[in-house]
This record gives structure tokens, sequence and C-alpha cells, in this order.
């Protein structure tokens, strides 16, 4: 017994090792085969959420990049209205004199800001400038200005702050030396002793005593500052904006004690001082995270956490005026923008849990069919090494017995012992901690009921103060409570109401589903639950019926036990009226009553659907009355209305039942055809056609015969979109004009006269829309005197403004608004702003004398009889002084309307206007018309001008106009002046006035209204 027992127990272990290696081996191929799936699995997780932070930086680097265009644009806009404001005063002779005696003064007495004499002009020169400076100051954002001599920059005059002359600016001021030295206007970014902003800056010329030619003595600066900037950029972008500058920056440009007051009033932020923002607290916050501090500036999105908001934050640094010039040099700050992200990051998250949801469910399938197989081939290995060991185990089966049966007894009572023990130990601990939980429960709900009486009092002051009405009820639908206002609106008292039914109180009938009785269910019943009703009528106790929206929510518990309902709601009547009234304005036309331009649209896109799912034809046709003008002219406005009323009901009658009339503006009318083909189509519009032609308007004892042109264009599934079907017909229209009137044009695409008319028609509608969006900007260009006895006035200029704020030369639009009649409408628009403009500058200067202005009137407006009212008109809305005003006309409108324009000049120039004959020398050229013409000036053209240095026929030409013109006691200005030694011939040859590129480029001019915009 004693030799067999080991023997057999080391076949076991034997056999028991062989057993466990396999397992392991097994299980170490099902755990790196496990491995490889979770890491495939993971990879694909990753990929995916690369790609999302990807798209998701993408955007936020997009919206980033169009946050800084915002601001370079922006800043370069104020930099050009800063620019303007001092062009407009470095350009007044007051100015310009005072200037000179003032720079004359200082280069005698000498001592930096000179002496008494230097004193006193300076005196007088704020005198003259300080008012409209405080005027500009609020009306145009304008922060300083500043008059400095030359050909240093050492200040001359501070407007705002009159005693602070002479000191030295040529460390920070680059801007003023550059405008001096390069004799040209410059705009941008500038540092300064006191603060930073957007600076304008215009040499001031004159002629020095013993000179011939005006030299450059000194330079004017208008300034902002960045909140106004901000301000426009943040309603713009709907982001926040800041501008940091280095602490280096800020030590080494402003004087030392006013940088120390800024920091104690504004700490640093890092090595970042804040120059201006609109968040001041929430940018610390956001800059308070090292990720966005670490990059601030390198032109990368950030994403940062404030509260429970994202902020996609990003900076991009800027430069002030001399390191602009020179890129090499770093940059003295940077701009951060940010906005709420949060809802872009959210989605990211989610498709990121999606992917990881995926990766894992792809996961658990896999690992489980692992599992299976794992699984399947152990059970066989299994089964064979129980097989074998079977035998072994027999053995030593009843060896082992005896000694189990003896562990097993030690075990199980030591077992028992611990078991007492442990339960002991836990049923002290669990009687200590229901102590401290009773303690704590205790606290807590006494805790509970403090604030559920807080929270009671706070709802019962909450509910008297809201205009809304309130009731709610039991369980039972009986009312418990009505606020102030709901006692209002139904006439019950709190004392009378309370116990009755919801019903009986809020007595109310919903009119969404045909006036049926409103019902509340009691809390117990099942089919309790939210209701909401937009158009109910409330009967009142008194019988008086209101509209009223409500709404009715279950009161629950915490456990979801229904306590009853809440009844809101509020009178509705005044708001459902309105919109009915709004909703019919704004489909209709106010003054026939058809439908309107934009209702006529919305039926259009209809008929077109209507086409592309069915493949019917409809039709379109575009009237357009031929002598409403004359009625209009003659009759006057309200004969005028009478008529398009008359018509509109005649039209009306004319039509089918299914047809739509509409006006489309003016007096053009829209008359959309359904399911009819185009000869259909034609066979109606000669029918309208004829009926308009024996049609008589009678207006007090006078009678009219109307007729109109008919453009008939084709709806087709085909058919581009509304706007080629309007442009179709449009074009018919217009081309049945141009063949004589009273007749129908059908639009057929393979006809070339049509297409032809309508690329040209293209500007028609472009420039329509800009006159409507006013997207039209004043440009001014100098007209300078040749000679000492002069003033200085400026021609307006126009350009358009395409749908991208882009600029458009007039040599693009003006030819087309001349072909179709619409340079009357630009005229107008240009002598309307202008005289605007001139009012504001006379507002912001009350002691300095405006410049004259020059206004460019076509052969069109020259021909209009309106044109005499609507000038005088303006002059007196604006109260403008008319001997500040210019009108010029070209030599040929002149001839061709020449008794008209006779007239006009006659008349205006006893207003106090003056004239100008302009291109004088490139049209007929017959001098003995400007014996009928009484203008004041005599533009000579400036193809003679040009070549004048090089070609002497020009030169003879030039010479013999100026003394024609001299001879006439008329002014001569010469135009296309490009470059000094031009204008030196022409002032030999005594040319009063020069113009062009060399003396001074055009301008954008700043009125009020846009840098308000």
């Amino acid at each position: 017994m004693t030799t067999t027992v080991p023997r057999f127990g080391s076949l076991l272990r034997a056999g028991a090792r062989r057993t466990g290696m396999r397992t392991r081996r097994f299980q170490r191929v099902f755990w790196v085969v496990s491995l490889i799936i979770a890491l495939t699995d993971g990879l694909f997780v990753y990929v995916n959420y690369r790609d999302t932070q990807q798209v998701l930086y993408k955007t936020l680097a997009a919206e980033a990049a169009q946050h800084e265009s915002a601001f370079a644009l922006n800043l370069r806009s104020l930099g050009l209205h800063m620019q303007q404001m001092a062009a407009y005063l470095a350009n007044l002779s007051e100015v310009r004199d005072l200037f000179l005696r003032g720079y004359l003064a200082v280069k005698d007495e000498g001592g930096g800001g000179g002496g008494s004499q230097a004193a006193a002009v300076r005196q007088r020169l704020f005198e003259l400038v300080a008012p409209g400076w405080r005027k500009s100051a609020s009306d145009y954002q304008m922060r300083l200005l500043h008059f400095h001599l030359g050909p240093g920059d050492v200040s001359f005059l501070r407007v705002h702050e009159p005693t602070r002359f002479g000191d030295d600016l040529s460390q920070i001021r680059h801007s003023i030396t550059h405008a001096i030295s390069n004799d040209m206007p410059t705009h941008g970014f500038e540092s300064g002793r006191v603060d930073a902003g957007v600076r304008g800056v215009v040499p001031i010329s004159a002629t020095l005593p013993g000179r011939s030619m005006p030299q450059v003595i000194g330079a004017l600066e208008a300034g902002s500052s960045f909140g106004q900037l901000l301000r426009v950029l943040e309603s713009g972008t709907h982001a926040a904006y800041s501008v940091l500058m280095t602490t280096e920056h800020l030590y080494d440009t402003r004087w030392p004690d006013l940088a120390a007051k800024q920091v104690r009033k504004r700490p640093l932020l890092g090595d970042w001082f804040i120059e201006a923002t609109s968040d001041e607290s929430l940018l610390r916050e956001i800059l308070a995270d090292p990720a966005v501090a670490a990059k601030l500036g390198a032109r990368e999105p950030i994403v940062a956490r404030v509260g429970e908001t994202d902020y996609a934050v990003y900076g991009f640094p800027f430069r002030d005026f001399e390191n602009a010039l020179d890129p090499a040099q770093p940059a003295v700050g940077v701009v951060v923008t940010w906005h709420d992200a949060t809802a872009a990051i959210a989605a990211a998250e989610n498709t990121l849990i999606t992917n990881v949801l995926l990766g894992a469910f792809g996961f658990l399938l896999v690992e489980s069919l692992l599992f299976v197989a794992w699984t399947l081939a152990r059970t066989r290995l299994q089964r064979i090494i129980d097989e074998r060991t079977e035998a072994l185990s027999d053995t030593n089966y009843a060896l082992q017995k005896e000694v189990s049966l003896r562990m097993q007894s030690e075990h199980k009572l030591r077992n028992h012992q611990e078991h007492l023990e442990h339960q002991v130990s836990l049923r002290t601990n669990s009687l200590r901690e229901s102590v401290v939980a009773l303690e704590h429960e205790m606290e807590t709900r006494k805790a509970a009921e403090l604030a559920l009486q807080r929270e009671r009092d706070q709802a019962q002051i909450t509910l008297r103060s809201i205009i809304d009405g309130v009731i709610t009820t039991d369980e039972h639908c009986r009312v418990v409570y009505l606020n102030p206002a709901a006692q209002d609106l139904t006439g019950w008292s709190q004392r009378q109401a309370e116990g009755r039914p919801l019903a009986e109180v809020f007595n109310a009938r919903d009119m969404e589903s045909g006036g049926e009785p409103v019902v509340f269910q009691p809390a117990d019943d099942a089919r309790a639950g939210r209701q909401h009703g937009e158009n109910t009528e409330l009967t009142r106790r008194d019988g008086d019926v209101v509209t009223v929206e409500h709404s009715v929510s279950p009161i629950r518990d915490e456990n979801g036990r229904n306590l009853g309902v809440v009844l809101v709601f509020h009178d509705d009547t005044e708001a459902r009226e309105l919109a009915v009234q709004l909703s019919y304005h704004a489909s209709h036309d106010a003054l026939t009553g058809l439908l309107n331009r934009r209702a006529i649209e919305v039926e259009l896109a209809e008929a077109l659907r209507d086409s592309r799912k069915e493949g019917s034809c409809h039709a379109f046709l575009y009237i357009d009355l031929d002598q409403f003008k004359v009625v209009n002219d003659t009759c006057g406005h309200v004969a005028g209305d009478e008529l398009l009323r008359q018509l509109s009901k005649l039209l009306q009658q004319s039509t089918r039942k299914n047809d739509t009339l509409g006006r489309l503006g003016g007096d053009e009318f829209g008359l959309l055809l359904r399911h009819c083909p185009l000869t259909k189509a034609q066979g109606i519009a000669e029918h309208l056609l004829q009926t308009l032609r024996t049609f008589r308007f009678v207006w007090h004892e006078k009678t009219f015969r109307v007729g109109a042109s008919i453009g008939v264009a084709t709806i087709e599934a085909e058919s581009e979109n509304i706007e080629a079907v309007l442009s179709a017909a449009d074009s018919a229209c217009y081309l049945a004009k141009d063949k004589g009137r009273s007749r129908v044009q059908l639009w057929l695409p393979d006809d070339g006269e049509l297409t032809h008319r309508r690329g040209e028609m293209q500007w028609v509608s472009r420039i329509q829309h800009a006159l409507s969006e006013n997207r039209f900007v004043l440009f001014g260009q100098p007209i300078v005197p040749l000679n000492a006895s002069g003033s200085a006035h400026q021609e307006i200029l126009v350009r358009m403004l395409d749908e991208h704020g882009e600029l458009i030369l007039p040599t693009a639009f003006i030819p087309a608004a001349e072909r179709y009649g619409l340079m009357g409408d630009v005229d107008r628009w240009v002598i309307d702003r202008a005289l605007q403009m001139l009012r504001q500058q006379q507002n912001a200067w009350p002691r300095v004398t405006p410049l004259m202005l020059s206004i460019n009137l076509s052969g069109e407006t020259m021909a209009d009889e309106g044109i005499l009212a609507f000038i005088r008109d303006r002059i007196a809305a604006y109260r403008v002084d008319p001997r500040h005003l210019c009108f010029e006309v070209t030599e040929t409108a002149a001839i061709a309307n020449l008794a008209r324009a006779i007239d006009l000049i006659g008349e205006l120039k006893q207003d106090g206007c003056r004239f100008a004959l302009d291109d004088f020398g490139s049209g007929l050229s017959s001098f003995g018309y400007l014996k009928a013409l009484p203008v004041d000036y005599l533009k000579i053209d400036g193809s003679f001008v040009r070549n004048l240095d090089r070609e002497p026929v020009d030169r003879v030409m030039v010479k013999a106009i100026n003394e024609v013109g001299h001879a006439m006691q008329l002014k001569t200005i010469a135009e296309f002046v490009e470059n000094q030694h031009i204008a030196e011939e022409l002032r030999q040859m005594g040319v009063d006035y020069a113009q062009g590129y060399g003396i001074g480029q055009p301008m954008a001019l700043v009125d009020k209204v846009a840098v308000s915009r």
C-alpha cells in the first residue's frame, strides 16, 4: 500500500500537467485571435473618429476663415471712411489756407509747436473744425482728428485735445510719414500714444511763397477705434471678436504712465493686453484653457469648453501700418473670434458613439462565433483527456477519499467559524450605517421641506405676475386656483370658481375642429394627457367671447400618479386679426386688389411644377400699358391710380375663371393662363389687346385712349425656372414696344432678335434691383484750380455694386441704362444721395465752406419735364445751398434737347446752381451753340488733353477751346490730366482747372447711411 500510492499519484500529476499544457495552448490561441479582432475593431472606430474630427475641424476652419475675411474687409472699409473724412477737410480752401499759415509760422518761430503766431492760427483752425468733429464723433465713429506738419511728422493740432502739440511722433505714426513722403492718401491699423485704432491719412498740399507748384506741407489724420468695428462684425457674422495686443508693443508705443494705468484698469492676459472686446469675462475664461492660449494666433480653430458650452475659437495675427508694408516684420497682436459650436461638436460626438456601438456589436458577434468554436474544440479535447485519466482516477479514488473527508471536515469547521465572525461584523456595520443614514435622512427632509416652502412662495408670486391665465385643478378636474390674469379673462373670481368643473369656468370651443366644445378629462382617466389649441373661442362669465390660445398639461407626483391638470391660456384676438391682414397685404397689391408680383411668382412656380409632373403646358402674358405715362403726367398721380383700378377690373372681366391676374408693378400686369397652348394664348392676348383698344378713360372732361404691348411665353416641363419665364415674357413685351407698340409678341427660343434683346436686358434687371436695394456707390474726383484765384470742387461719379459686393464700373451698366430708359432713375438716385451727403457734411462742419459738387445729367434726364421740380424739391428737403451745386451736361445731350436744356439751365441758374458743358470738342464742336447755352464752365474733352505733351494739334485745339471759353467769360476745365508735366503746360496756357488721375484718383464718398450699414 505504501509503494503504490506515490506511483499512482505521480501518474495523475503527469497527466494533469499534460492536460493543462494543452488547455493553456488552446487558451493562448483563443486570446491572441480575440486580441487581433479587438485591435481591428478599434482601428475601425479610430479611423471613423478621425474622419469625423477632420470634417468638424474643416468646417470650423472654413467658418474661421470667413470671420478673418470679414474682419479684414470691415477694417479696410472703416479705414476708407476715415480717409474720406480726412480728404474732405484737406480739400477745403479755408482749412488749407489756415494750415499753410500755421506751417509758415512754425517755420519762422521754431520750437516744435511754434510761438504766438502759430498758437493764434492753431486756435482759429480749432474753432473752424471742432464743431464738426464733435458731430462726426457721434455720426461717423471718428474718434480723433490730428493735423501734422511736414516734411516730418510733428503734431501741430489735436482737435480733441488742443493743448497737446509739438510732440515728435516719428517712432509710432508711420502712416503720416508714408502719406507725406509718397504724396498719396493711405489708411490702415496703427498704434498710438493713447490707443490703437483705424487711421485715414491724407497729405495736405499748398503753394509756398515763391513757388509755382504746390507741395506737401503736412498731413491730416482721422481715426476710429476698434469698438465700432467689432460691433459691426458681431452683428454681421454672429460671432464674437476681441483684439489683443502684445505687451511688448503696448509699452513700446504708449506713454509709460498711460500704459500702466490701462494695465491696472484691464489686467494683462498672460503676455497679451485686451485692446477691445465685447465680452471680457468670457474671453478670459476661454483663454484660460492652456490649449487655446498655446495656439493663439496660429490660424487654427480650437474648441474650448466654458461651463456647458463649447466654443470654436480662432485667432489670427494682425499688423500695424509699418508691419503691413513689410510682411517680414512680426505681428503686433492677434484677433480672437469665437462662436457657439456646441451643436456641431455634439453631432460629431453622436457620430463617434454610433461608430463605437457598431464596432462593439461587430466585436461581440465575431467573438461569440470564436467562443463557440473554441468551446467545441475544448470539449472534444477534454473528452479525450477524461477517457485517458478515468482509469487512474478510479485506482486513486479510494486512497484520496479518506484524506478528502478529513480535510472537508476541517474546512467546514473553519468556514463556519469565519462565517460567524463575518455575520457579527456585518451586523455591527449595518447598525452603525443605519444610525448615520437616519441622521442624514432627517437633515435632508428638513432641507427639502424648507426648499419646498420657498418654491411654493415663488410659484405663487410668479403666477400672480405673469400675463398668461393659469388654472389648476384636482384629480377630478375641479378648479383649485386661478391667477389674476385667468380671473380677468374668464370673468370668474377665485371664490366663485373654486370647486367648480374646469369646463364650466373655461367654457371654450375649439374652432379648428368645427367649434366642438373643449373637453377636459379627469387626471385618473386613461385618456388624460397634454392638449393644445391655437384657435379657441372662450365664452366669459358675462357672455363676451374672446379668442385664446391654450394648453393643458397633467400634474404628476414623483411616482407618476396624476394629481390634476394645469391650464395656461392667453388672449390671441388682436394677434390673429393682425395675422389675417398681414397675410392679405403680403400677397395683394394695395391699389388694385390684384395679386402682387410675389404672389404671381408663387403661382408661376406652382404651374412649373405641374408642367414637370404632368407634362401640361401653360402660358404667361406680360402686359405693359403704352399710354399710362401720358395720363399720369397730364392729369396727375390720382388720375393714374384711378386708371389702373379701372383697367384691373376690365382685365379681370376678360379672363377665364382658372386664370390668375396680378400687378407686377407700375403699369405692368401679369396673366397666368393655365392649361393653355401657345396658339390659344396668342388668341387670348389679341382679345385682351382689342378690349384695351376700345377702352376710353375719362378724367375731368378729358378722354384718353390706352393701349398695351403684350409679351407671351410658355411654361413647359423644359422651362428652366420662373425667372427665365418672366424674363422671356418681359423680353417679348419690350420687343413689341420696339416694333410699334399695341401688339402681341410671342417668345420663341430660336428667335435671334429676341435672344439678342434678352441678353441686353440682363443689365436692366440688375440695374433695377441695384436701385431698389441702394447698391450704388458715389465716388468723387477732385477738380483743382491751376491758379490761386480758384477754389477746388469735386465731380460726383457713380459705381454699382453687384450681388456679392464687388464694384462694377459705369462703362458696363451705363449703356444699358441709357438704352432702356433707366438713366433718369440713376440720375435721380445720384442727385438725391449727393445732396443728402452734402447736408450731412454741412451739419458736421457748419463753419467750413463745403466743396462744390459737380453732378452729371444724361440726355434722358434733360428731356424729363419733372426733373426741375425734383431737383428743387431735393434742394429744399435737404436745405443745401444751390451755389455749391454744378450740373454737367454733355455737348451732344444739350444740343439734342437744346430748347429744353436752355430752359432747365436758365431756371436752375436763377436758383443759384451752376452748369458745365462736358466733353466739349468730342461732338458737334459748334462754338455757335455756346452763345445759346448759359453755362459757367467749359470742360475740354480729355482726348485732346491726354496727348497734349506729344501732339501739336491737340495742343492747338486745347488752346483754341480755352481762348474761346475765356472770351465768353467761361471757366475752363481740362479732363484726363495724367501727370504734372501736362498740368504745368495747362497752367501756362491759362486753363483754370484740371481733373485727372495725375491730380487725384476717384475715391469712394462716405455718407451717414453708408457708415450705419
